[in-house]
């Protein structure tokens, strides 16, 4: 073995270099081309990059130390075979592919298949095996979290579980109303994690009305007046917004409170505050949805009927 020629040292960290930005190129490239990526592949893609580009590194430094010299061209050839070296490590180990978004994005599936067959109660299984791994993966106080936990209430709500469907609610309502960023964008997606934080309010209103809901069904009737109330409020703050994503997705759901509430009032034997409610989820929608739209014609029949008490 010749001696070390200790100029070449510098192929060692321009190895770690090359590799890391083939790494961070490699996870640009992931995030750009799938919006749904579970998690900021660029960021953990480095690693990866440097690892193997610093192997690649070290590799050529002792060949050069056998050697005893260096070919030419073969900075370019360290840089492009470092790059090599670390795009391919980095998709073979599939950020996207591990165990946990496996069994996530597999569970998912069967949530869907279940409710596709009508079973809910294997839904609801499934789902609190979902909900297990969304919160190991993203944590028990993140949005994901939040979501998985109101979805589960959807299903118990779905099956007549009241009780259950009032505690999920509950449970992923405290999540949701502390407003954590999803965690589960791309981090070149700033424009879509917006999107998704302005529109918070309203997603929070609709579970609220939800959870209206199954206090109406278990005739809490105080409890489901209070929670659509605080409904509406959330709503009439974005329909007064400049928004106008946040005012169309809120008007429908504003005019649904007033409908639950009519209900509520008719529930308690209150036919005036019924009709009250009523015209007001007429007014709420009808310029919106249009006289020919089914929800129009459905307030307009609950608003007939109490008339009728």
């Amino acid at each position: 073995m010749k001696r070390m020629d200790k100029k070449f040292l510098w192929m060692i960290p321009v190895g770690f270099f090359a590799g890391g930005a083939a790494g961070l190129l490699m996870g640009i490239f992931r995030d750009q081309t799938n919006v749904n990526s579970f998690y900021p592949s660029a960021m953990l893609l480095v690693p990866f990059g440097c690892f193997w580009g610093l192997i690649l590194g070290i590799v050529l430094f002792l060949l050069v130390i056998w050697f005893g010299k260096v070919k030419k061209y073969s900075v370019i050839l360290l840089i492009m075979c470092s790059i090599f070296f670390g795009q391919g490590f980095c998709q073979t180990a599939g950020i996207s592919d591990t165990k946990n978004f496996q069994e996530m994005g597999l569970l998912t599936s069967k949530v869907s298949l279940a409710k596709m067959h009508k079973d809910i109660k294997g839904a609801i299984e499934n789902q609190k095996i979902l909900i297990q791994f969304t919160d190991k993966t993203f944590g028990k106080e993140s949005r994901e979290s939040g979501m998985a936990t109101v979805e589960l209430a959807d299903l118990c709500f779905t099956d007549n579980n009241y009780e259950a469907a009032k505690n999920f609610y509950l449970s992923g309502l405290a999540t949701l109303k502390k407003k954590p960023e999803p965690k589960s964008l791309p981090c070149k997606a700033p424009r879509f994690a917006k999107a998704l934080m302005n529109m918070a309010d309203c997603d929070i209103a609709a579970d609220m009305l939800k959870l209206g809901m199954v206090y109406r069904r278990a005739n809490d009737f105080a409890s489901a007046q209070s929670i659509f109330k605080e409904s509406e409020a959330i709503l009439k703050k974005e329909i007064s917004s400049s928004d106008y994503s946040r005012q169309s997705t809120a008007i429908p759901i504003l005019g649904r409170v007033y409908d639950e509430l009519g209900g509520v009032s008719l529930d308690k034997k209150d036919a005036k505050a019924a009709k009250e409610f009523y015209r007001q989820a007429l007014a709420t929608v009808k310029t919106y949805l249009g006289d020919d739209s089914p929800t129009v014609k459905t307030y307009k029949e609950h608003l007939a009927q109490a008339g009728n008490n």
